[in-house]
């Protein structure tokens, strides 16, 4: 999670190093990486579909985040703001 929040800070292409944290086996690293994810990038195109898995996932506090955070993004459409 600090790696992530780390990234995100310090880099604005840091997008195409937190997608890859939405699939982490840990909760709370998916979570975060979502919420930075949104932070550095408005790309829905490139990274939507892995981030509205989200809304799928197996944890509930995991779902519902992305339902929050998606949806104040936008993101929760087909893939196309």
């Amino acid at each position: 999670m600090d790696a992530a929040r780390t990234l995100a800070e310090l880099d604005s292409d840091a997008a195409q190093v937190l997608a890859p944290a939405l699939k982490d086996p840990d909760h709370w690293v998916r979570r975060r990486a979502l919420v930075y994810l949104l932070q550095v990038s408005n790309d829905e195109t490139a990274y939507g579909s892995a981030a509205r898995e989200l809304l799928q996932d197996k944890n509930p506090n995991v779902r519902l985040a992305a339902a929050d955070l998606l949806g104040r993004e936008g993101w929760t459409s087909c893939g196309h703001q």
